[in-house]
């Protein structure tokens, strides 16, 4: 399961194109109320770390968190929202695209559970 969610967030955040919706992805939220232990934690991949914390389990919302360099050697903290929900048997996780006046935008991926 890490490794899909690890793979999607690599996608969300470095993939080419861009795949948006006007609101989370999927008909109702995925409530993982009682998998949290299984969601929250560092996880590592090639490129970098991962911190992921469940903000509220029976809504399938998460916050995700990670230090990027900027520029020379300046280093930044990132976290964005991440919504899980489901649809016709698939899990999507969706994020906020950065603010744009007048229009929500979000980025999403299909996620599949793997141990």
């Amino acid at each position: 399961m890490k490794r899909a969610c690890v793979l999607l967030l690599t996608l969300c955040l470095c993939g080419c194109s861009a795949v948006y919706s006007t609101g989370p992805f999927g008909e109702k939220p995925w409530n993982i109320e009682r998998e949290i232990a299984e969601w929250e934690g560092t996880w590592i991949y090639p490129d970098g770390a991962l911190t992921v914390a469940v903000t509220d389990g029976s809504s399938g919302l998460l916050k995700v968190a990670w230090v990027e360099k900027k520029g020379g050697n300046d280093l930044k903290f990132e976290s964005v929202d991440v919504s899980l929900r489901e649809a016709g048997g698939w899990a999507f996780a969706s994020m906020k695209e950065k603010e744009q006046p007048g229009q929500d935008q979000y980025l999403w991926a299909r996620i599949k559970m793997s141990k």
